[in-house]
């Protein structure tokens, strides 16, 4: 006979052909198996996506695979897209003379993103800077009786999110897999301020 002790329970007698399973609690839960011939303990805790990828195959998981995320298609639509008004930039020419205006401005870098992958992640493999704004200064000047607006200006890209994930028969890697393709999406980079005489 096997006697067994399980902290904060009473003691068990088992017999030595039972199998049985309890937990021990110290921090961590942990899974024990006791059987004839010993205890096995395995720890209950968390692994990463890599490690449960790979534990899976050596178990003959079978399955879908994590989808590999990839930016597609990518095309520069213009160098010269305009972007927002710059409210500071602004400035009206009097009857007798022109106005100069001149400021430190903060300009946005926008980036659309699709099937999980993060901002960051998009401009990376579209290899666009990764911040999400610039500073630069500039100057515009109105004439006589005209006023002058400051815009954002720059480039204009368009591309796809490509999703491909492959089955998993018994931890073997099949030739089946499944694709989705976002539709067009959009990302915008500022090189600039344009300047645009008003009335």
């Amino acid at each position: 006979m096997l006697i067994l002790y399980e902290p904060f329970c009473r003691s068990m007698t088992i017999g030595s052909e039972v199998f049985a399973k309890y937990k021990i609690f110290m921090g961590l839960a942990m899974s024990v198996g006791v059987a004839a011939g010993g205890v096995v303990l395995a720890p209950a805790a968390m692994a990463s996506e890599g490690e449960q990828g790979a534990a899976s195959r050596q178990a003959g998981f079978t399955g879908w695979s994590v989808a590999k995320r990839t930016v597609i298609s990518k095309t520069l639509l213009t160098s010269t897209q305009r972007g927002k008004k710059l409210s500071s930039m602004y400035c009206h020419g009097s009857s007798s003379s022109g106005c100069d205006v001149s400021r430190s401005v903060s300009l946005t870098n926008t980036t659309q993103t699709g099937y999980g992958l993060s901002g960051a992640q998009v401009s990376a493999q579209l290899g666009l800077s990764t911040s999400t704004s610039t500073t630069t200064t500039a100057t515009c000047h109105a004439p006589k009786k005209r006023g002058v607006q400051g815009y954002e200006t720059g480039y204009r890209y368009k591309y796809k999110v490509r999703s491909v994930r492959t089955f998993i028969n018994a931890g073997h890697a099949t030739s089946v897999k499944e694709t989705k393709t976002t539709g067009w999406l959009y990302a915008y980079r500022p090189r600039g301020v344009l300047c645009v005489a008003t009335a």
